[in-house]
């Protein structure tokens, strides 16, 4: 079940009522809580926990990071009154989840979002106040946006798409960060401290393999535990590579009603039946197979046209149809994944780690055993190797630059991408900070426009309990060296799991991919990706270059990587027309009629 909430706050009750009156009536939502200047609005009952004496509310799902491996309920009085006389760094302390934060103090509201990111915030102001919620479709339902595309922001969503933004592609649509709080007095809402991955950053060099890889297998064991008492019945998208795998394993050990399914596409890199199979066996659970299918692929819907920031890609949408597919034939309301693990236990190829090491850790000795590790790990010379650290040398003291893709934008268009400041707070590293931790948390960040998912639209949740806070806070303390001692990636996750996953499986180095059924998307649907692309407000407004396009696609697979860009194209310009459809003719435009429409009895 998802979690559906508007969030209002305001100078007087007068102010939010009347909204809030609408609201229910427009969009179905129910009052879940009320205080002075706070309203919630919620799809189901359980979705708002009040903190005791009117001091603030907590939405979504909230575990006691010491305690039983459930979620904490109304009736948990004991663990409310402790959350209700928390501030922001013991909640931070003593909890995590998939939740809002919403808490009252003298004159002052404070709102924060879980660091996992897992359940989404978007803000607009109202008259007198303002408005938060799970999902756009509640601003728009309740007649709080009529949207407009914020055309300035299109260049960032073309070169840096995968870096959290405040200001979404929606004019007037705010994003609150992971981690990040929000004050709001006299009207006025202003960022304030809350958690930063910097705070947890470690270079534990006291302790051993051994340790560190049973505090990580704890600590991951626990989070699925708990994210599993949510699910009476779960689906789990296994590749059978290293991430979901050991979700699969922690999985098997919770009494969640558990299927497994993976994805097969044309060719022998999309087809990882053998390890999915393997692994399913070894945890005694059935598996699924679905295939990517071109009949799934509407290239004039986006998969991410639920949401305001066009971050999606074409070929996606096959596989988030197969999905729904499954939990249709399933019963499953919760979807799990192992998307994150790359990002979170730092699957690098970077010669930063070296520096790390040489630095913080044990010296200029061990950092050579990393570059040895590093050689082995990327597949390349230990000359190589060594060239790539005295290339990086000269940029070690500077703070991070996030990468821009300028191919196939029009001169102008990469202009502007090139002058954007691409910034969050997250990249503002303290001074003397580890440059490997510098490539960590941005690798954190990648990951955080894709957490919650596709699946939305068809009321199933997308549960990644990698990503989850306790996980985040433990792999941001193992210092980046210890990741890949041994030559191979993740090597404290596979230490973890050594005697909890099959052989074949710790000792996979190799990812599969769709590449091949996103390629055929270009060659099979030529004549409209053409026209999509050539024809589209894309290429009409002048973001992109028609004769790079052109020639790009006339090359076919020879174009190389740069297919992927053209997927994210499409997508973006699907996006587009999905909103502007919905300013046109009202909401039902957006809702797909295509295949990510939920089964009626998953709603």
């Amino acid at each position: 079940m998802i979690t559906r909430y508007l969030l209002l706050i305001g100078e007087t009750d007068e102010a939010i009522d009347a909204v809030a009156q609408r609201t229910t009536q427009l969009t179905g939502l129910q009052i879940g809580y009320r205080s002075a200047r706070i309203r919630v609005l919620v799809g189901c009952e359980g979705s708002a926990t009040a903190l005791p004496g009117n001091r603030g509310v907590v939405i979504g799902t909230l575990f006691a990071r010491f305690g039983p491996n459930r979620s904490i309920a109304q009736n948990d009085l004991a663990e409310l009154e402790r959350l209700g006389a928390a501030d922001l760094r013991c909640l931070l302390e003593r909890y995590w989840g998939s939740y809002i934060y919403c808490g009252s103090h003298d004159s002052t509201l404070t709102i924060m979002r879980d660091p996992g990111a897992s359940l989404p915030c978007y803000y607009v102001s109202i008259a007198g106040g303002y408005a938060l919620a799970s999902d756009i479709e509640l601003f728009v339902r309740s007649g709080l946006l009529k949207p407009a595309i914020a055309w300035d922001h299109i260049p960032r969503y073309l070169c840096a798409k995968d870096l959290p933004y405040t200001d979404t592609a929606l004019q007037g649509v705010r994003e609150i960060l992971a981690g990040e709080a929000l004050t709001y007095r006299e009207g006025h809402l202003e960022p304030a401290k809350a958690w930063s991955p910097w705070d947890h950053i470690g270079n534990d060099i006291g302790s051993t393999a051994e340790e560190l890889s049973e505090r990580l297998r704890r600590t991951v064991e626990n989070c699925v535990g708990a994210w599993a008492s949510q699910a009476e019945a779960s689906l789990l998208m296994l590749s059978g590579g290293l991430d979901s795998s050991v979700v699969a394993s922690c999985l098997a050990r919770t009494s969640t009603r558990l299927r497994c399914m993976t994805m097969i596409s044309g060719d022998g890199y999309g087809d990882e039946r053998e390890y999915a199979q393997t692994m399913a066996s070894s945890i005694k659970a059935d598996l699924a197979e679905d295939r990517y299918v071109m009949t799934d692929i509407d290239l004039s819907r986006s998969v991410a046209g639920h949401v305001p920031k066009p971050i999606g890609s074409a070929h996606e949408r096959a596989l988030f149809a197969a999905v729904v597919r499954q939990c249709a034939v399933t019963g499953a309301g919760a979807v799990f994944t192992g998307n994150g693990g790359d990002n979170v236990f730092y699957n690098s190829s970077s010669v930063r780690p070296f520096f790390d090491r040489a630095r913080y850790g044990d010296g200029w000795f061990g950092a050579v055993r990393t570059a040895r590790d590093i050689s082995r790990v990327t597949g390349v010379r230990p000359a190589a190797a060594a060239r790539a650290i005295v290339r990086f040398w000269p940029k070690l003291h500077r703070r991070y630059e996030w990468p821009r893709e300028v191919d196939f934008l029009t001169r102008e268009t990469a202009e502007i991408a090139r002058n954007l400041p691409l910034d969050h707070p997250w990249l503002r590293s303290p001074r003397g900070s580890a440059s490997g931790k510098q490539g960590h948390i941005a690798l954190l960040l990648r990951m955080q426009n894709h957490i919650e998912g596709y699946l939305r639209p068809a009321g199933l949740a997308m549960i990644n309990p990698l990503t989850s806070q306790p996980v985040l806070e433990l792999a941001l303390h193992i210092p980046t060296w210890r990741q890949l001692e041994g030559g191979v990636n993740r090597s404290i996750v596979r230490r973890a799991f050594a005697g909890r996953l099959p052989e074949s499986i710790l000792a996979r180095r190799h990812k599969g991919s769709p590449g091949g059924f996103a390629m055929a998307i270009l060659e099979k649907k030529a004549s409209e990706v053409a026209e999509r692309l050539m024809e589209g407000q894309l290429a009409t407004r002048g973001f992109i270059d028609r004769d790079a396009v052109r020639d790009a696609l006339a090359k076919g697979p020879g174009m190389g990587f740069g297919y992927m860009r053209l997927l994210a194209f499409l997508d973006l310009q699907a996006w587009i027309e999905q909103w502007q459809g919905v300013a046109s003719r009202g909401y039902a435009d957006l809702r797909d009629p295509g295949t990510l429409e939920a089964d009626p009895k998953l709603r």
